[in-house]
């Protein structure tokens, strides 16, 4: 028995999707870089400064006009527009990968060839080659190719929750530190100045806040997810019973899980990548001893 989906995921143009993905995402969370930096660093940036300058106050007050406008009408588009494409051309991964069929509405239509093909070649411009993309899911070649692929989609799931739990906790670390300084930098006047202090930090709170809650969201609901791709893999193992929940079933949440979620920054995914890529293979080896 040959599932072949370690074979098949590691094709030149398995990879050349992989690649593209990558790229496009990486661009999005440069973008989200950005547009934290200039959105909620530099408002707080001029509300300093016109605390001190308050004859800067009208300039402070457009830029944050027009950095709200330029946030709205290009930044946000943007971000979303290179989401979406990279959760397409996974998806498109995921498809041929799991010979199931595109979800056209869920997704609308496969992106374009040429953005696959741009974005694959700046990956490799900048990586020189796909060595870090092969065996993107680690699946015993032995096992069913039905099972396979609901295992793929249980380590999808399983990877996905615990780098966002841990990125939710990060967040909430930093905010918590942040909100320490405040306490140390306004402590005298900080009941007095409660309005005003509250006001020059809102959107760093509310930034942090919004990730906080959609990764630990995220988490959990992929968490759920990973529980479901358990209970199918069990139940064929012990019986050889037939789901009735489809790939293509998991499939839909998994990517509506992408589209609809916070990025996550690839310094962050670094850190734990060897970590979790050990882990996602002692579970494939122990997923059948499970029953």
């Amino acid at each position: 028995m040959n599932n072949k989906i370690h074979y098949n995921q590691n094709i030149t143009q398995n990879l050349s999707f992989l690649a593209a993905q990558r790229f496009i995402y990486s661009e999005a969370k440069k973008l989200e870089l950005f547009q934290f930096t200039f959105t909620v660093l530099g408002v707080v940036l001029m509300a300093f400064v016109v605390e001190y300058y308050t004859n800067v106050k009208y300039i402070a007050a457009v830029y944050s006009i027009f950095i709200f406008f330029i946030d709205l009408f290009i930044i946000r588009p943007a971000i979303d527009n290179k989401t979406t494409s990279a959760t397409k051309i996974q998806e498109i991964f995921d498809c041929k990968l799991y010979k199931i069929p595109w979800n056209k509405v869920l997704l609308g239509n496969k992106p374009d060839i040429d953005e696959i093909i741009i974005a694959s070649n700046s990956y490799l411009e900048k990586y020189k080659n796909f060595d870090d993309l092969k065996d993107w899911y680690a699946v015993n070649k032995d096992i069913d190719f039905s099972s396979a692929c609901y295992i793929c989609q249980k380590i999808n799931c399983w990877w996905d929750s615990k780098l966002r739990k841990y990125y939710g906790i990060f967040l909430f670390l930093i905010l918590g530190i942040i909100t320490m300084i405040l306490f140390s930098l306004y402590s005298e006047e900080f009941l007095q100045n409660l309005l005003y202090i509250s006001s020059l930090f809102l959107p760093i709170y509310s930034f942090f806040i919004s990730k906080i809650k959609n990764n630990f969201s995220a988490s959990s609901n992929l968490h759920s997810l990973k529980c479901i791709a358990d209970k199918i893999i069990v139940s064929k193992a012990s019986s050889n019973i037939q789901s009735n929940i489809s790939h293509r079933d998991l499939q839909n949440e998994i990517a509506r899980s992408r589209l609809n979620n916070n990025l996550v920054p690839d310094y962050f995914y670094n850190l734990f990548k060897f970590d979790f890529e050990k882990k996602a293979k002692i579970l494939v080896k122990s997923i059948f001893k499970i029953n």
